[in-house]
């Protein structure tokens, strides 16, 4: 960890606008890096699940549209027969 602020800077300064820089080195770094792409992985096989129910969602939703609007229109044609 590394202090960044101004040295020369009156305390309530450093108070404001100073913060603590976090570095990561070895295996301890290493393992944060690995759980990070494990999880960005998990993200993005949620996210494409997601899209998929998504996308077979509308199409059944259009697909019963399309039967409703048939049904529909061959009973309208079968009342003006």
């Amino acid at each position: 960890m590394l202090p960044v602020c101004d040295d020369t800077a009156p305390i309530a300064e450093y108070l404001d606008n100073g913060y603590l820089k976090v570095g990561l080195t070895g295996a301890f770094a290493e393992t944060f890096i690995a759980i990070s792409k494990d999880t960005a992985k998990q993200i993005e096989t949620a996210q494409k699940r997601q899209a998929r129910i998504t996308e077979k969602a509308v199409a059944i939703n259009t697909a019963k549209k399309l039967e409703a609007e048939e049904k529909a229109q061959s009973e309208e044609r079968s009342g003006t027969e």
